[in-house]
């Protein structure tokens, strides 16, 4: 019989030369693996243009072979998931894809919030915002709906229909600082909600002031209502 004991003849180990050869090719492959990983990992730069070519094609499979791929701290596999999935649910108006987002770099309630105003803009149907399973974003989305129709339509009545007396003053707001962005010769401050009626005259008078600068006569503005139309009006 053959011994099959590896420290025979002195305690010391006996190869055969196949056995040998075996351990050769093992080094060699490891060796050029680790080289491969050393030599031939591709730049920051080569990642992104990776990543981005990946969230260009919109294929989330493939961003699974950016994993481990960290970039200032930031994984590049999660960055790609996160931007293929908000293009999703944008071009598809379709806000189950935010629920796919980490939610520390990009929320999903921010995402979905906006892609279902979209889609109500789009739809104009309020039903849209049934999408919304959480009650108070649902309450939120039937305000935006119906301070949008208000806005689009000048008419203030539609305010009523907001599910709250805050949700309808800034409704009511809004409609107003439409008219006097839009037709600002054609508005008497005077008739303007008390609230808003110092913006007014502000804004009035800033279009009285051409040698100013654009910041200078939105500054003379509230800058939660009338200012952030002021940039686009002048």
């Amino acid at each position: 019989m053959y011994s099959t004991n590896v420290f025979a003849s002195g305690g010391k180990t006996k190869f055969t030369k196949r056995q040998i050869a075996g351990i050769v090719v093992v080094f060699i492959v490891l060796a050029g693996f680790l080289a491969g990983k050393i030599f031939f990992r591709p730049s920051p730069a080569e990642v992104q243009e990776q990543t981005a070519e990946v969230i260009k094609q919109g294929d989330i499979a493939k961003c699974d072979s950016f994993d481990g791929k960290i970039i200032e701290g930031v994984d590049y596999g999660t960055v790609c998931r996160n931007n293929v999935s908000i293009n999703l649910a944008t071009q598809n108006l379709d806000p189950s894809y935010c629920d796919k987002l980490d939610e520390t770099m990009m929320s999903i309630n921010d995402c979905k919030r906006t892609v279902i105003q979209k889609k109500v803009q789009e739809t104009k149907d309020v039903a849209t915002c049934d999408l919304w399973s959480d009650q108070s974003e649902r309450n939120v989305c039937v305000s935006f709906y119906w301070r949008s129709k208000a806005v689009q339509s000048d008419n203030t009545t539609f305010c009523d229909n907001a599910t709250d007396d805050n949700a309808k003053t800034l409704c009511i707001n809004e409609v107003f600082v439409e008219r006097l962005v839009g037709k600002p010769d054609n508005v008497q401050c005077t008739n303007f909600p008390t609230s808003l009626r110092s913006d007014c005259v502000a804004y009035k008078e800033a279009q009285t002031k051409p040698t100013e600068t654009i910041s200078r006569r939105c500054a003379y503005t509230h800058p939660l209502l009338v200012n952030r139309f002021c940039s686009f009006a002048f």
